[in-house]
Protein backbone atom coordinates (compact mmCIF):
# COMPACT_ATOMS: atom_id res chain seq x y z
CA UNK A 1 0.00 0.00 0.00
CA UNK A 2 1.14 3.25 -0.78
CA UNK A 3 2.22 6.09 1.86
CA UNK A 4 -0.45 7.84 0.27
CA UNK A 5 -3.25 5.50 0.70
CA UNK A 6 -2.13 4.18 3.88
CA UNK A 7 -3.84 6.92 6.14
CA UNK A 8 -7.05 6.99 3.78
CA UNK A 9 -7.35 2.88 4.65
CA UNK A 10 -7.15 3.83 8.34
CA UNK A 11 -9.54 6.11 8.44
CA UNK A 12 -12.24 3.58 6.24
CA UNK A 13 -11.03 1.25 8.75
CA UNK A 14 -11.91 3.34 11.97
CA UNK A 15 -15.26 4.15 10.46
CA UNK A 16 -15.73 0.96 8.83
CA UNK A 17 -19.67 0.70 10.99
CA UNK A 18 -20.68 4.61 9.31
CA UNK A 19 -21.93 4.50 5.77
CA UNK A 20 -20.03 6.88 3.80
CA UNK A 21 -22.30 9.29 1.20
CA UNK A 22 -19.49 10.86 -0.77
CA UNK A 23 -15.95 10.35 -0.46
CA UNK A 24 -13.66 13.01 -3.05
CA UNK A 25 -10.24 14.33 -3.31
CA UNK A 26 -9.04 18.28 -3.20
CA UNK A 27 -5.80 17.84 -3.13
CA UNK A 28 -2.53 16.05 -2.92
CA UNK A 29 -2.83 15.18 0.60
CA UNK A 30 -6.75 15.61 1.59
CA UNK A 31 -10.14 14.06 1.05
CA UNK A 32 -12.96 14.71 1.96
CA UNK A 33 -15.87 12.53 3.53
CA UNK A 34 -19.09 12.84 4.09
CA UNK A 35 -20.78 10.08 6.55
CA UNK A 36 -23.63 9.27 8.40
CA UNK A 37 -23.92 9.98 12.15
CA UNK A 38 -26.99 8.94 13.85
CA UNK A 39 -29.28 10.74 11.77
CA UNK A 40 -27.27 13.20 10.19
CA UNK A 41 -24.13 13.62 7.61
CA UNK A 42 -21.26 14.69 8.98
CA UNK A 43 -18.45 16.52 6.70
CA UNK A 44 -14.87 14.85 7.60
CA UNK A 45 -11.27 15.95 6.13
CA UNK A 46 -9.48 13.24 5.93
CA UNK A 47 -5.83 14.35 6.37
CA UNK A 48 -2.53 12.55 6.59
CA UNK A 49 -1.89 10.81 10.35
CA UNK A 50 1.36 11.88 12.37
CA UNK A 51 2.15 8.51 14.57
CA UNK A 52 3.15 9.69 18.22
CA UNK A 53 7.10 10.08 17.05
CA UNK A 54 6.32 12.53 14.04
CA UNK A 55 3.64 14.30 16.57
CA UNK A 56 6.19 15.03 18.70
CA UNK A 57 9.01 16.26 15.91
CA UNK A 58 6.19 18.48 14.63
CA UNK A 59 5.18 19.74 17.81
CA UNK A 60 8.86 20.88 18.04
CA UNK A 61 9.29 22.30 14.59
CA UNK A 62 6.69 24.22 14.86
CA UNK A 63 7.75 25.43 18.27
CA UNK A 64 11.22 27.13 16.75
CA UNK A 65 10.03 27.16 13.27
CA UNK A 66 8.91 31.22 13.54
CA UNK A 67 12.41 32.18 14.85
CA UNK A 68 14.16 29.75 12.59
CA UNK A 69 12.04 30.93 8.93
CA UNK A 70 12.09 34.28 7.28
CA UNK A 71 8.48 33.63 7.14
CA UNK A 72 8.17 36.76 4.91
CA UNK A 73 10.17 35.08 2.71
CA UNK A 74 7.61 32.65 1.77
CA UNK A 75 4.01 34.04 1.60
CA UNK A 76 4.51 35.35 -1.35
CA UNK A 77 6.00 32.33 -3.51
CA UNK A 78 4.34 30.30 -6.18
CA UNK A 79 2.99 27.32 -4.00
CA UNK A 80 5.98 25.01 -5.75
CA UNK A 81 8.48 27.09 -4.86
CA UNK A 82 7.40 27.48 -1.14
CA UNK A 83 7.44 23.73 -0.90
CA UNK A 84 11.37 23.41 -2.09
CA UNK A 85 12.08 26.23 0.29
CA UNK A 86 10.06 24.74 2.68
CA UNK A 87 11.64 21.42 2.36
CA UNK A 88 14.83 22.99 2.37
CA UNK A 89 14.18 24.86 5.97
CA UNK A 90 12.95 21.50 7.28
CA UNK A 91 15.89 19.93 6.97
CA UNK A 92 17.65 22.89 8.57
CA UNK A 93 15.58 22.50 11.74
CA UNK A 94 15.92 18.77 12.13
CA UNK A 95 19.67 19.15 11.72
CA UNK A 96 19.40 21.73 14.59
CA UNK A 97 17.03 19.26 16.42
CA UNK A 98 19.10 16.07 16.00
CA UNK A 99 16.15 14.27 14.67
CA UNK A 100 16.17 11.72 11.96
CA UNK A 101 12.74 11.10 9.82
CA UNK A 102 11.74 8.99 6.91
CA UNK A 103 11.26 10.60 3.94
CA UNK A 104 7.31 9.96 4.52
CA UNK A 105 7.67 11.82 7.59
CA UNK A 106 9.32 14.66 6.07
CA UNK A 107 6.73 14.91 3.51
CA UNK A 108 3.38 14.30 6.88
CA UNK A 109 5.36 17.78 8.34
CA UNK A 110 5.77 19.68 5.83
CA UNK A 111 2.24 19.10 4.93
CA UNK A 112 1.49 20.35 8.39
CA UNK A 113 3.83 22.95 8.09
CA UNK A 114 2.41 24.81 4.99
CA UNK A 115 -1.22 24.15 6.39
CA UNK A 116 -1.02 25.99 9.64
CA UNK A 117 1.70 28.87 8.73
CA UNK A 118 0.61 29.39 5.13
CA UNK A 119 -2.72 27.78 5.63
CA UNK A 120 -5.74 28.02 7.47
CA UNK A 121 -4.50 25.36 9.89
CA UNK A 122 -7.66 23.07 11.20
CA UNK A 123 -9.81 24.95 8.16
CA UNK A 124 -7.39 24.60 5.50
CA UNK A 125 -9.39 21.42 3.63
CA UNK A 126 -12.61 23.16 4.08
CA UNK A 127 -11.07 26.67 2.74
CA UNK A 128 -9.83 24.68 -0.53
CA UNK A 129 -13.00 22.56 -0.77
CA UNK A 130 -14.38 24.02 -4.03
CA UNK A 131 -18.16 22.52 -2.89
CA UNK A 132 -17.73 24.79 0.34
CA UNK A 133 -19.34 28.13 0.18
CA UNK A 134 -19.43 28.53 4.24
CA UNK A 135 -17.43 28.26 7.14
CA UNK A 136 -18.27 29.30 10.67
CA UNK A 137 -17.75 28.35 14.03
CA UNK A 138 -20.35 29.65 16.96
CA UNK A 139 -18.15 28.72 19.95
CA UNK A 140 -15.09 26.61 20.79
CA UNK A 141 -17.80 23.85 22.31
CA UNK A 142 -19.80 23.77 18.94
CA UNK A 143 -17.94 21.81 15.75
CA UNK A 144 -16.94 23.96 12.57
CA UNK A 145 -19.96 24.00 10.71
CA UNK A 146 -20.05 24.10 6.71
CA UNK A 147 -22.44 25.39 3.56
CA UNK A 148 -21.98 22.19 1.39
CA UNK A 149 -22.97 23.07 -2.40
CA UNK A 150 -24.88 19.67 -2.17
CA UNK A 151 -25.88 18.62 1.17
CA UNK A 152 -26.32 22.30 2.61
CA UNK A 153 -25.05 22.44 6.44
CA UNK A 154 -23.13 20.09 7.99
CA UNK A 155 -21.18 20.17 10.98
CA UNK A 156 -17.63 19.09 10.56
CA UNK A 157 -15.25 16.85 12.96
CA UNK A 158 -13.25 19.35 13.67
CA UNK A 159 -13.21 21.12 17.45
CA UNK A 160 -11.73 24.11 18.91
CA UNK A 161 -10.02 22.96 22.43
CA UNK A 162 -10.44 25.90 24.16
CA UNK A 163 -11.79 29.66 24.15
CA UNK A 164 -8.48 30.93 24.12
CA UNK A 165 -7.38 28.76 20.78
CA UNK A 166 -10.39 29.63 19.01
CA UNK A 167 -9.87 33.64 19.97
CA UNK A 168 -5.95 33.12 18.99
CA UNK A 169 -7.14 31.54 15.14
CA UNK A 170 -10.23 34.36 14.98
CA UNK A 171 -7.25 36.49 15.50
CA UNK A 172 -4.70 35.22 12.88
CA UNK A 173 -8.19 35.34 10.71
CA UNK A 174 -8.23 39.40 11.57
CA UNK A 175 -4.59 39.71 10.22
CA UNK A 176 -4.79 37.87 6.97
CA UNK A 177 -8.09 39.91 6.41
CA UNK A 178 -5.90 43.59 7.52
CA UNK A 179 -8.18 44.10 10.34
CA UNK A 180 -7.35 44.00 14.61
CA UNK A 181 -10.44 41.71 16.32
CA UNK A 182 -9.30 43.80 19.81
CA UNK A 183 -11.81 44.53 23.01
CA UNK A 184 -12.10 48.14 21.46
CA UNK A 185 -13.28 46.53 17.72
CA UNK A 186 -15.07 43.24 18.64
CA UNK A 187 -16.51 42.83 15.38
CA UNK A 188 -14.27 43.34 12.21
CA UNK A 189 -14.55 41.35 8.78
CA UNK A 190 -12.63 41.59 5.79
CA UNK A 191 -11.14 40.19 2.52
CA UNK A 192 -9.13 37.17 2.95
CA UNK A 193 -6.50 35.87 0.74
CA UNK A 194 -5.62 34.33 -1.50
CA UNK A 195 -9.32 33.84 -3.38
CA UNK A 196 -12.93 35.67 -3.02
CA UNK A 197 -13.62 35.07 0.55
CA UNK A 198 -14.88 37.85 3.21
CA UNK A 199 -14.73 36.90 7.29
CA UNK A 200 -16.90 38.18 9.53
CA UNK A 201 -15.30 37.87 13.48
CA UNK A 202 -16.66 38.92 16.57
CA UNK A 203 -15.17 38.36 20.07
CA UNK A 204 -16.50 37.07 23.40
CA UNK A 205 -17.43 40.51 24.56
CA UNK A 206 -20.35 40.69 21.64
CA UNK A 207 -21.19 36.97 21.17
CA UNK A 208 -22.48 34.85 24.26
CA UNK A 209 -21.44 31.49 23.41
CA UNK A 210 -17.51 33.38 22.97
CA UNK A 211 -15.77 34.14 19.98
CA UNK A 212 -17.34 33.37 16.41
CA UNK A 213 -16.17 33.90 12.67
CA UNK A 214 -17.83 33.04 9.67
CA UNK A 215 -16.05 32.48 5.94
CA UNK A 216 -18.25 33.16 2.93
CA UNK A 217 -17.04 32.16 -0.50
CA UNK A 218 -17.73 34.22 -3.37
CA UNK A 219 -17.99 32.30 -6.85
CA UNK A 220 -14.24 32.58 -8.55
CA UNK A 221 -15.67 31.52 -11.72
CA UNK A 222 -19.50 32.62 -11.91
CA UNK A 223 -21.89 30.68 -13.56
CA UNK A 224 -23.67 31.46 -16.88
CA UNK A 225 -27.34 30.97 -17.73
CA UNK A 226 -25.22 28.02 -19.86
CA UNK A 227 -24.61 26.03 -16.58
CA UNK A 228 -28.06 27.02 -14.86
CA UNK A 229 -29.57 25.10 -18.14
CA UNK A 230 -27.25 21.90 -17.66
CA UNK A 231 -27.82 21.89 -14.23
CA UNK A 232 -31.81 22.09 -14.73
CA UNK A 233 -31.86 25.32 -12.73
CA UNK A 234 -33.77 26.95 -15.44
CA UNK A 235 -35.59 25.52 -18.76
CA UNK A 236 -34.61 27.22 -22.00
CA UNK A 237 -38.14 29.03 -22.37
CA UNK A 238 -37.79 30.70 -19.11
CA UNK A 239 -33.99 31.88 -19.98
CA UNK A 240 -34.52 33.27 -23.59
CA UNK A 241 -37.74 35.12 -22.02
CA UNK A 242 -35.15 36.63 -19.56
CA UNK A 243 -32.67 37.13 -22.13
CA UNK A 244 -35.22 39.29 -23.84
CA UNK A 245 -36.45 41.40 -21.17
CA UNK A 246 -32.74 41.96 -19.93
CA UNK A 247 -32.17 43.04 -23.36
CA UNK A 248 -34.74 46.08 -23.67
CA UNK A 249 -33.57 47.30 -20.31
CA UNK A 250 -36.48 45.38 -18.18
CA UNK A 251 -36.60 45.86 -14.58
CA UNK A 252 -36.68 42.63 -12.84
CA UNK A 253 -36.37 41.38 -9.02
CA UNK A 254 -35.49 37.85 -8.28
CA UNK A 255 -37.20 36.96 -5.00
CA UNK A 256 -36.33 33.58 -3.05
CA UNK A 257 -35.11 32.40 0.21
CA UNK A 258 -31.48 31.90 2.04
CA UNK A 259 -29.44 30.63 -0.61
CA UNK A 260 -31.62 29.78 -2.89
CA UNK A 261 -29.66 31.01 -6.04
CA UNK A 262 -31.07 34.25 -6.24
CA UNK A 263 -27.42 35.90 -6.27
CA UNK A 264 -26.02 33.02 -8.76
CA UNK A 265 -29.25 34.04 -11.48
CA UNK A 266 -28.75 37.54 -11.17
CA UNK A 267 -24.98 37.56 -12.32
CA UNK A 268 -26.21 35.10 -14.88
CA UNK A 269 -28.99 37.02 -16.97
CA UNK A 270 -27.13 40.22 -16.37
CA UNK A 271 -23.82 38.41 -18.68
CA UNK A 272 -26.80 38.82 -21.47
CA UNK A 273 -26.79 42.59 -21.05
CA UNK A 274 -25.20 44.48 -24.48
CA UNK A 275 -21.53 44.81 -24.77
CA UNK A 276 -21.60 48.97 -24.79
CA UNK A 277 -24.43 49.29 -22.26
CA UNK A 278 -23.21 51.30 -19.27
CA UNK A 279 -23.80 49.30 -16.31
CA UNK A 280 -23.14 50.27 -12.19
CA UNK A 281 -23.37 47.25 -9.90
CA UNK A 282 -23.81 48.06 -5.62
CA UNK A 283 -23.04 45.73 -3.30
CA UNK A 284 -22.20 44.61 0.05
CA UNK A 285 -19.50 41.76 -0.94
CA UNK A 286 -18.55 41.94 -4.22
CA UNK A 287 -20.16 39.13 -5.63
CA UNK A 288 -21.14 39.78 -9.31
CA UNK A 289 -18.82 39.45 -12.38
CA UNK A 290 -19.69 40.90 -15.50
CA UNK A 291 -17.41 41.27 -18.97
CA UNK A 292 -18.20 44.86 -19.62
CA UNK A 293 -15.70 47.32 -20.30
CA UNK A 294 -18.01 50.43 -19.28
CA UNK A 295 -19.04 48.60 -15.85
CA UNK A 296 -18.51 50.43 -12.75
CA UNK A 297 -18.71 47.72 -9.58
CA UNK A 298 -19.16 50.08 -5.91
CA UNK A 299 -19.51 48.48 -3.28
CA UNK A 300 -20.31 49.54 0.70
CA UNK A 301 -17.77 50.76 3.01
CA UNK A 302 -18.86 49.84 7.15
CA UNK A 303 -17.16 52.25 9.59
CA UNK A 304 -16.06 50.83 12.87
CA UNK A 305 -13.85 54.08 13.54
CA UNK A 306 -15.47 57.21 15.20
CA UNK A 307 -14.80 60.07 12.67
CA UNK A 308 -14.76 57.86 9.47
CA UNK A 309 -17.92 58.05 7.35
CA UNK A 310 -19.99 54.99 6.52
CA UNK A 311 -21.15 54.49 2.86
CA UNK A 312 -24.28 52.74 2.48
CA UNK A 313 -26.22 51.07 -0.45
CA UNK A 314 -28.03 54.45 -0.40
CA UNK A 315 -24.97 56.52 -1.08
CA UNK A 316 -24.18 54.64 -3.59
CA UNK A 317 -27.78 54.27 -5.62
CA UNK A 318 -27.47 57.95 -5.34
CA UNK A 319 -23.67 58.15 -6.46
CA UNK A 320 -24.68 55.80 -9.79
CA UNK A 321 -27.75 58.35 -11.03
CA UNK A 322 -25.18 60.09 -11.61
CA UNK A 323 -22.95 58.20 -14.12
CA UNK A 324 -25.62 58.29 -16.57
CA UNK A 325 -26.08 53.63 -16.39
CA UNK A 326 -28.44 52.33 -18.43
CA UNK A 327 -28.65 49.62 -16.25
CA UNK A 328 -28.44 49.78 -12.21
CA UNK A 329 -28.07 46.49 -10.46
CA UNK A 330 -28.01 46.13 -6.76
CA UNK A 331 -26.64 43.10 -4.92
CA UNK A 332 -29.97 42.50 -2.55
CA UNK A 333 -32.44 45.23 -1.68
CA UNK A 334 -34.17 45.63 1.84
CA UNK A 335 -34.05 49.18 2.99
CA UNK A 336 -34.23 53.08 1.91
CA UNK A 337 -32.56 52.14 -1.34
CA UNK A 338 -35.14 50.54 -3.07
CA UNK A 339 -37.60 53.60 -2.67
CA UNK A 340 -34.21 55.25 -4.95
CA UNK A 341 -33.87 52.30 -6.90
CA UNK A 342 -37.36 52.29 -8.14
CA UNK A 343 -37.14 56.34 -8.90
CA UNK A 344 -34.24 55.75 -11.11
CA UNK A 345 -36.42 53.24 -12.84
CA UNK A 346 -39.04 55.72 -13.28
CA UNK A 347 -36.40 58.19 -14.70
CA UNK A 348 -35.30 55.55 -17.62
CA UNK A 349 -32.98 53.19 -16.05
CA UNK A 350 -32.61 49.53 -16.37
CA UNK A 351 -32.76 47.55 -13.08
CA UNK A 352 -31.78 44.69 -11.84
CA UNK A 353 -31.74 43.33 -7.79
CA UNK A 354 -32.67 40.31 -5.26
CA UNK A 355 -34.58 40.29 -2.46
CA UNK A 356 -35.60 37.75 0.53
CA UNK A 357 -38.90 36.49 -0.36
CA UNK A 358 -40.19 32.79 -1.19
CA UNK A 359 -43.31 34.40 -3.81
CA UNK A 360 -44.66 36.89 -5.98
CA UNK A 361 -47.19 37.88 -2.83
CA UNK A 362 -44.17 38.05 -0.30
CA UNK A 363 -42.08 40.37 -2.70
CA UNK A 364 -44.67 42.84 -2.62
CA UNK A 365 -45.61 42.64 0.76
CA UNK A 366 -42.11 43.05 1.98
CA UNK A 367 -41.80 46.23 -0.83
CA UNK A 368 -45.22 47.50 0.97
CA UNK A 369 -43.70 47.05 4.68
CA UNK A 370 -40.84 48.95 6.41
CA UNK A 371 -38.31 50.03 5.96
CA UNK A 372 -39.04 50.15 2.53
CA UNK A 373 -42.48 51.57 2.21
CA UNK A 374 -42.77 51.81 -1.51
CA UNK A 375 -46.52 51.93 -3.05
CA UNK A 376 -48.09 50.15 -5.12
CA UNK A 377 -47.82 52.68 -7.99
CA UNK A 378 -44.35 52.67 -7.40
CA UNK A 379 -44.01 48.84 -7.35
CA UNK A 380 -45.89 48.65 -10.70
CA UNK A 381 -42.65 50.18 -12.19
CA UNK A 382 -40.81 46.55 -11.78
CA UNK A 383 -41.32 44.72 -15.14
CA UNK A 384 -41.05 40.68 -14.05
CA UNK A 385 -40.49 39.56 -10.48
CA UNK A 386 -38.23 35.92 -11.02
CA UNK A 387 -38.61 33.07 -8.26
CA UNK A 388 -36.28 30.99 -7.41
CA UNK A 389 -36.43 28.42 -4.96
CA UNK A 390 -34.06 25.36 -3.75
CA UNK A 391 -35.54 21.52 -2.86
CA UNK A 392 -34.50 18.23 -1.81
CA UNK A 393 -34.00 15.72 -3.94
CA UNK A 394 -32.95 12.16 -2.10
CA UNK A 395 -30.07 13.72 -0.13
CA UNK A 396 -28.78 16.59 -2.43
CA UNK A 397 -30.22 20.13 -2.79
CA UNK A 398 -31.30 21.43 -6.20
CA UNK A 399 -32.22 24.69 -7.20
CA UNK A 400 -34.53 25.89 -9.57
CA UNK A 401 -36.73 28.85 -11.02
CA UNK A 402 -40.46 28.40 -10.55
CA UNK A 403 -42.03 31.47 -11.29
CA UNK A 404 -41.97 34.00 -14.17
CA UNK A 405 -44.76 37.37 -13.08
CA UNK A 406 -44.91 39.98 -14.79
CA UNK A 407 -46.51 42.87 -13.37
CA UNK A 408 -48.89 44.96 -15.81
CA UNK A 409 -50.01 47.71 -14.45
CA UNK A 410 -51.24 49.48 -11.49
CA UNK A 411 -55.29 50.09 -11.17
CA UNK A 412 -55.65 53.27 -8.77
CA UNK A 413 -59.35 52.60 -8.61
CA UNK A 414 -58.82 48.81 -6.34
CA UNK A 415 -55.73 50.04 -5.49
CA UNK A 416 -54.20 46.49 -6.71
CA UNK A 417 -51.27 44.81 -9.14
CA UNK A 418 -52.33 43.47 -12.28
CA UNK A 419 -50.18 40.71 -13.16
CA UNK A 420 -49.73 37.72 -15.01
CA UNK A 421 -47.95 34.31 -14.41
CA UNK A 422 -45.95 33.93 -17.64
CA UNK A 423 -44.06 30.97 -16.40
CA UNK A 424 -44.58 28.26 -13.70
CA UNK A 425 -42.41 24.77 -12.84
CA UNK A 426 -44.76 22.35 -11.13
CA UNK A 427 -42.04 20.64 -8.93
CA UNK A 428 -44.10 18.16 -7.58
CA UNK A 429 -44.98 17.09 -10.92
CA UNK A 430 -41.41 17.99 -13.03
CA UNK A 431 -43.52 20.01 -15.58
CA UNK A 432 -43.21 23.57 -16.55
CA UNK A 433 -46.28 25.57 -18.66
CA UNK A 434 -45.32 29.07 -20.08
CA UNK A 435 -48.23 31.18 -20.97
CA UNK A 436 -49.34 32.40 -24.59
CA UNK A 437 -49.38 35.62 -23.10
CA UNK A 438 -46.32 37.07 -22.06
CA UNK A 439 -47.63 40.30 -19.42
CA UNK A 440 -44.02 42.32 -20.37
CA UNK A 441 -44.06 42.32 -23.68
CA UNK A 442 -47.21 44.52 -23.88
CA UNK A 443 -45.09 47.18 -21.47
CA UNK A 444 -42.12 46.55 -23.76
CA UNK A 445 -43.93 47.17 -27.07
CA UNK A 446 -45.56 50.31 -25.45
CA UNK A 447 -42.04 51.81 -24.33
CA UNK A 448 -40.06 50.63 -26.92
CA UNK A 449 -42.13 51.09 -29.99
CA UNK A 450 -42.23 47.34 -31.30
CA UNK A 451 -44.62 45.08 -31.85
CA UNK A 452 -45.28 42.44 -29.48
CA UNK A 453 -45.41 40.15 -32.95
CA UNK A 454 -41.35 41.14 -33.84
CA UNK A 455 -40.84 40.95 -29.74
CA UNK A 456 -42.16 37.39 -29.82
CA UNK A 457 -40.14 36.66 -32.72
CA UNK A 458 -37.15 38.05 -31.05
CA UNK A 459 -38.00 35.54 -28.46
CA UNK A 460 -37.87 32.59 -30.37
CA UNK A 461 -34.27 33.91 -31.96
CA UNK A 462 -33.12 34.18 -28.31
CA UNK A 463 -34.72 30.37 -27.71
CA UNK A 464 -33.33 28.59 -30.70
CA UNK A 465 -29.57 30.03 -30.15
CA UNK A 466 -29.50 29.54 -26.60
CA UNK A 467 -30.13 25.55 -27.51
CA UNK A 468 -27.72 26.22 -30.16
CA UNK A 469 -25.01 27.15 -27.59
CA UNK A 470 -25.69 24.51 -25.32
CA UNK A 471 -25.59 21.58 -28.22
CA UNK A 472 -22.57 22.81 -30.39
CA UNK A 473 -20.56 25.44 -28.29
CA UNK A 474 -17.96 24.49 -25.89
CA UNK A 475 -18.49 27.11 -22.89
CA UNK A 476 -16.03 26.40 -20.25
CA UNK A 477 -16.27 30.04 -18.36
CA UNK A 478 -18.61 33.10 -18.06
CA UNK A 479 -15.61 34.74 -20.40
CA UNK A 480 -16.49 32.10 -23.52
CA UNK A 481 -20.09 32.80 -23.03
CA UNK A 482 -19.55 36.55 -22.98
CA UNK A 483 -17.72 36.26 -26.32
CA UNK A 484 -21.00 34.41 -27.88
CA UNK A 485 -22.86 37.64 -26.52
CA UNK A 486 -20.54 40.13 -28.00
CA UNK A 487 -20.62 37.99 -31.52
CA UNK A 488 -24.45 37.68 -30.98
CA UNK A 489 -25.31 41.67 -30.38
CA UNK A 490 -22.86 42.47 -33.50
CA UNK A 491 -24.61 40.39 -35.34
CA UNK A 492 -27.58 38.32 -34.43
CA UNK A 493 -29.28 37.50 -38.20
CA UNK A 494 -25.93 36.05 -38.52
CA UNK A 495 -25.53 34.17 -35.54
CA UNK A 496 -29.32 33.16 -35.84
CA UNK A 497 -28.99 31.49 -39.37
CA UNK A 498 -25.64 29.79 -37.67
CA UNK A 499 -27.54 28.40 -35.08
CA UNK A 500 -30.49 27.11 -37.42
CA UNK A 501 -27.56 25.76 -40.16
CA UNK A 502 -25.59 23.79 -37.32
CA UNK A 503 -29.31 22.41 -35.60
CA UNK A 504 -30.85 21.51 -38.79
CA UNK A 505 -27.49 18.53 -39.79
Amino acid sequence: MSAENSYIEDFLSVYKDREIIDFYKISENVYIAIMKEGNRLIYCPVEPVLDEDEARVYSEVREIAPRVLRLSRYVEKDEEKRKELLSNALERILRVLGERLSQEGKNKILYYLNRDFFGYGPIDPMYNDPFIEDITCSGYQSPVYVYHKYYEWLPTSVYFSSPQDLTNFARKLAYRAGQDLVFATPIVEGPLPPRDFRVHLTLDVVSRRGTTFTIRRSTEEPLTIIDLLKLNTITYEAAAYLWLLVSYRSTILIGGPMASGKTTLLNAISLFIPPNKKIVTIEETPELRLYHDNWTPLITKPSMTEGIKEITMFDLLKSSLRQRADYIIVGEIRGEEAYTLLQAVAVGHGAMSTIHAESYEHVVRRLQSQPMNIPKSLISLIDTVVIIKRFKKDVVFERKVTDIIDIVDYDPVNDTLNSTKTYIYDLINNKYYMSSFMGALTKLSKREGISEENLMAEYKKRLLILKYIVEKKKIKSYRDFSSIMIEFYADPDKMVEEARQSIER
